[in-house]
């Protein structure tokens, strides 16, 4: 291993594999089949990854039995003894970085499931499932299918709980992951200039992305005349036709990832750098909303907690929480706090537990990594958007994204 490198060692993999198991024997299990997505996504990869270190760049195809089937997925079977079998769609894996000495090919996946379970005596009675999120309907018809006596009994809450606190070793990949989106954020705002689209823009980012060695999941943005919008394009979510004005309000939210964990922040900017009173108070409110509840993180306070901080702020400062789109549309708020009525949420391999909304009683404990965000609007004005990433250490918290707050004079 370089000096460089953040490859976490292939003994934590096993490690986690044990915890797990020692979970799955609390529930009287056998076993438990993971499954996760690949193909170039780095939205639904986080459980075989988690727990293998296994991912497969395969495209997902459409199934064609029994050619294949499962393409661009992958699967992992944990015993209740810890031991782990890789079930991959392509011979040329990275054994070098895998940490599963046991792996079986097939380009049948979902058969090829059914089958090792069959072989480790696991075809009827309970079995776990972590799948409900990462499996397509096809492959579970099909794996369902093969094992008609297996009762599958979900454990999705399992692997939320043994991810949620980060070890070392991922907060020095999730570190490095938020370093990686600084450097990308910073050259993005940067390029806000008028004359240029929001496409130029984001070509800045994922130059410095790309030769950082981070992976896009998505930047979503908006600007000008759209800045209600979470982001005005779509496919990509970027314009390349409007060119920036004077004055025009730009926001991103920006996630990607390093080694499969994610950053997740996001600045608003001015093109020309020269912002209005009227627009000064929303990007400002959008900062100190973020600011209140970062205020608020600390081990034993609870998520919700965190969240009502942010949200108090608000209230008290005149910022409405619109309940329906009638509302949001009267109040010129930002249409992302109808579409995700939180201060944030847990962060690691995806969006995950705890969700800082006000009823959330998960209680906060050092390792746990939050994205904490939110978006203001007025009528007429527009909106702005703000969003930091941040650890939750023995006695408070740490901002992994102490980038530059303000783009604008």
């Amino acid at each position: 291993m370089r000096a460089e490198d953040y490859a976490i060692p292939k003994e934590e993999f096993i490690e986690r594999r044990r915890k797990l198991a020692a979970l799955l024997r609390e529930r009287g299990l056998p076993g438990v089949l993971i499954w996760s997505k690949g193909g170039g996504t780095v939205d639904l990869h986080g459980p075989v990854l988690y727990f293998s270190n296994h991912y497969t760049p395969f495209p997902q195809l459409a199934d064609n039995p029994p050619k294949w089937a499962g393409r661009g997925h992958s699967g992992l079977i944990v015993t209740a003894d810890g031991e782990g079998i890789l079930l991959s769609d392509i011979p040329d894996y990275r054994d070098d970085l895998i940490a599963v000495d046991d792996v079986r090919v097939s380009l049948d996946l979902p058969l090829a499931a059914a089958a090792t379970l069959r072989d480790l005596g696991m075809d009827r009675g309970p079995v776990g499932l972590i799948a409900r999120d990462y499996m397509l309907a096809g492959a579970y018809l099909r794996l369902t299918e093969a094992l008609p006596h297996v009762q599958w009994i979900h454990c999705e809450d399992l692997y939320s709980r043994l991810r949620m606190i980060k070890s070392p070793n991922e907060i020095r990949v999730i570190r490095k992951a938020c370093e990686i989106g600084m450097k990308t954020c910073r050259a993005m705002m940067e390029a806000v200039q008028p004359g240029r689209t929001e496409a130029e823009v984001m070509a800045e980012a994922l130059y410095v992305l790309t030769r950082e060695g981070g992976m896009i999941y998505d930047h979503p943005v908006a600007s000008g005349p759209h800045t209600r919008f979470y982001a005005y394009g779509r496919l990509p979510s970027w314009d390349h036709y409007r060119k920036l004005e004077p004055g025009d309000i730009f926001h991103v939210d920006m996630y990607g990832a390093f080694e499969g964990y994610y950053y997740d922040f996001g600045r608003s900017a001015v093109a020309g750098r020269t912002a209005s009173e009227a627009q000064k108070e929303i990007l400002e409110a959008a900062i100190a909303a973020v600011e209140a509840s970062i205020a608020a993180v600390r081990p034993g306070v609870t998520a919700g907690e965190v969240a009502r901080a942010g949200f108090r702020w608000l209230e008290e400062h005149g910022f409405h929480l619109a309940a329906s789109k009638e509302e949001l549309d009267a109040a010129g708020e930002a249409a992302l706090n109808l579409t995700f009525p939180s201060m944030g949420h847990g962060l690691g391999m995806w969006w995950e537990e705890p969700w800082l909304t006000p009823d959330d009683e998960t209680a906060l404990q050092p390792g746990m990594v939050l994205a904490i965000e939110r978006a203001v609007g007025r009528p007429g004005v527009g909106s702005a958007s703000y969003e930091d990433d941040v650890l939750v250490t023995e006695d408070g918290c740490e901002v992994l994204t102490p980038l530059e707050k303000r783009w604008w004079v």
